[in-house]
């Protein structure tokens, strides 16, 4: 196991250390010597912190989900038109994931590899942000236009296309800001469904 008494600082700079290797080489092609030297680490500091390569990505895509929700949190203003909030919320995301593209690509595409150790995170990931999406669209400005807050099933649909023209955009090399544009006028429109209005299916956790 690792030593967890060493302090946040040593394992946030191997974050970003591997999180800028990711960038430059890709995560299959980093290793651990690559990790420190970004990081200006040495590699017994790394297995202080982590056992192995696999467990500093699993932080790491913790810790970027954990960023994407509290931005998101930040810059949706409850106060203005609905709409307005969806295109803050979905600028927000691109600008996120325009910081930061070959992390968000290794999340989606290299990370579900890992197995078992990454099936808690990812679980964990899609329902915080699931919520979220009901969070954001539970106040008073969506209820003045007799739209509840976004169920279940469709705020997955909202994450999953998401995640896949996210994914799509940074392989093509295509705009990042055409993406936010499709996104934004894609989910406002499926937030105006009658589908939208509905409510989770029955079995489901409800909020």
């Amino acid at each position: 196991m690792p030593d967890t008494s060493e302090p946040d600082g040593f394992r946030n700079r191997l974050l970003h250390g591997l999180s800028r290797s990711i960038a430059e080489r890709g995560y299959r092609a980093t290793t651990i010597t690559d990790i420190v030297g970004h990081a200006s680490a040495s590699r017994r500091t790394f297995y202080k912190v982590f056992s192995t390569k696999d467990d500093c990505l699993v932080d790491l895509m913790r810790m970027v989900s954990d960023e994407l929700a509290q931005q998101l949190t930040e810059a949706v203003d409850p106060h203005v038109g609905w709409q307005t909030q969806v295109a803050q919320a979905i600028e927000t995301y691109f600008a996120h994931v325009a910081a930061q593209p070959a992390v968000y690509l290794c999340n989606i595409r290299e990370f579900p590899s890992l197995g078992p150790i990454a099936e808690e995170v990812i679980r964990k990931s899609n329902d915080a942000f699931v919520d979220l999406i009901h969070d954001l669209s539970d106040n008073e400005e969506f209820r003045r236009s007799a739209l509840g807050p976004a169920p279940r099933h469709l705020a997955l649909i909202i994450q999953g296309g998401l995640n896949e023209l996210t994914a799509d955009l940074i392989e093509s090399g295509g705009d990042l800001r055409l993406g936010a544009e499709i996104a934004t006028a894609t989910t406002t429109a499926l937030l105006a469904t009658d589908f939208a209005s509905r409510g989770n299916p029955p079995g489901r956790k409800t909020h």
